[in-house]
């Protein structure tokens, strides 16, 4: 019998929890909660939440992201695992999906899981639907501010913040 997403959601859990990096939880004081259902992200120190602005997800942001070209942004616990100064879309900090627990998933289901989600701005090679930001999701999955808000971000963000991406 073939393992359906239903059986396999809860060892996906199990497994993101398990599989949080250790790096990001050693500084816990500055991290980052996605909102998707509000269209927010938030920047935290600690309890308090210290900014938020509007975003746009992926163009079919309903539900957690299951394999490459869904265009879902993914849910759970990640961390930011390197940021790009030259990204087509201004600056970027790249999010460490897929998790393991992401990999074994789409490994179960037989499907690429994808990558190469990002926090990022507008920048000016930003497709037509992004002039309407953060009115509509436009992304490919990707988390998207503006060339302003992500500029701030990359001052506060470092390499190993903690990312909580909500449904």
């Amino acid at each position: 019998m073939r393992p359906t997403i239903h059986m396999l959601a809860p060892l996906a859990v199990l497994l993101a929890v398990l599989c949080w990096p250790l790096e990001a939880q050693a500084d816990a004081q500055t991290w980052l909660q996605i909102d998707k259902s509000a269209r927010t992200l938030t920047l935290f120190e600690g309890e308090q939440a210290v900014l938020e602005y509007p975003i746009a997800l992926g163009r079919n942001p309903i539900g957690a992201k299951q394999r490459q070209g869904d265009g879902k942004t993914p849910e759970g616990r990640y961390f930011i695992r390197s940021r790009l100064r030259a990204s087509r879309f201004h600056l970027a900090l790249q999010v460490s999906y897929p998790s393991l627990a992401d990999q074994m998933l789409a490994d179960a289901l037989g499907v690429p899981a994808g990558g190469q989600i990002m926090i990022h701005g507008v920048g000016p090679n930003a497709p037509p639907a992004a002039a309407h930001h953060p009115l509509s999701d436009w992304t490919d999955g990707c988390i998207a501010v503006t060339d302003a808000q992500i500029e701030v971000l990359w001052q506060r963000v470092p390499v190993g913040t903690p990312v909580d991406i909500r449904p």
